[in-house]
Order: C-alpha cells, then structure tokens, then sequence
C-alpha cells in the first residue's frame, strides 16, 4: 500500500488522524527535528512491523537457546529475554494454539490466525515446539506441513508474513 492512500481501518473517511513521527529533541531547549513522518496505514504498517519483527527476532534467538542447551541460567535467560522483548507477550494463547494443533488430527491441517500477522503466530509457535522438545515431549507436529490462514488489516503485514516464511504454505486476507 503506498503512502499516499489515505485509507485505514477500511474507511475512506475519518475524523481523527493516526499518524507516526520520528526525530530527535534537544533535551536543553525541547527543540524537536522530525526525520520522518507518517499518517494512516502507512503510520499503521511503520509501527506494527518493527513490533512483530522484534517478536520475530526474539523467538528465533530463543530457540537458539534452547538449541544450545537448557541448563538452569539458559531458562532465566530465556524467560527474562521473554518478558524484556517480546512485545506481544502472549505466551498462553500460543501455547493454546499448539496444543489444539497437538490433539486436532487431520490429512490436511491448517491454522488461522485472526487480528494479528502470521510471521508472528508461526514463530511463537516454533518456540513453544522448541520449548516441548527441550524438556522431552516425544510428539511433535511438524507446523511446516501445515497451511496457513491469516486476517490482518494490512496488506503490507500480510505480504511480509508470506515473504518471511517462504517455505509455509500462507494465504492472507484483509
């Protein structure tokens, strides 16, 4: 979606603006420099990017933890990396989620994820496998086999949660 679309939340119209600013302010005399600045989805698609994509980058040096070994000072290290970082901090309906897709069986399992990106879901889900397997669970579901269903309100969110995972099979709407 370009910058210049002035639509957000599927409205053409609206009375309030939902805008992103970015710059710098001299502590000394409160004067502000804005280097960028954005309104809309455009503001929408700014903000929420580089929140998941911490999500995102979070999960994958947790699970390199985990890979690494679980001794005692690993776990507090991922449970305080968890908190400090991970935006979304939403670690029991994750693991809901895994846990449905543990006891649902089906020749062609799929997953849908509603209000939130994709790229998210999938590597919290990653995570939580990763944690099962450290700690000895013997069955695991291979969430590349699955396809993917997402709803978001940005086309732009949608197009990076397919273009993050290329190896899963992802389908977006808006």
């Amino acid at each position: 979606m370009s910058g210049t679309e002035k639509r957000f939340y599927g409205r053409d119209s609206f009375d309030t603006v939902t805008y992103l600013e970015f710059g710098s302010k001299e502590l000394a005399t409160g004067q502000k420099q804005v280097w960028d600045y954005r309104e809309h989805q455009d503001a929408y698609d700014f903000f929420m990017l580089a929140r998941y994509m911490k999500d995102l980058v979070t999960y994958r040096s947790l699970r390199q933890i985990l890979q690494e070994g679980s001794s005692g000072d690993a776990w507090d290290d991922i449970w305080s990396t968890y908190d400090r970082d991970v935006y979304t901090a939403d670690f029991h309906n994750s693991f809901t989620k895994l846990a449905a897709l543990h006891v649902c069986h089906s020749d062609n399992p799929s997953f849908f994820e509603l209000g939130s990106t994709l790229f998210g879901a999938i590597d919290a889900l990653l995570f939580l496998q990763e944690i099962l397997e450290s700690v000895g669970s013997a069955r695991k579901v291979d969430l590349s086999c699955l396809e993917y269903f997402g709803l978001d309100i940005s086309r732009y969110l949608n197009r990076v949660a397919e273009e993050i995972h290329p190896g899963y099979r992802i389908t977006t709407f808006e």
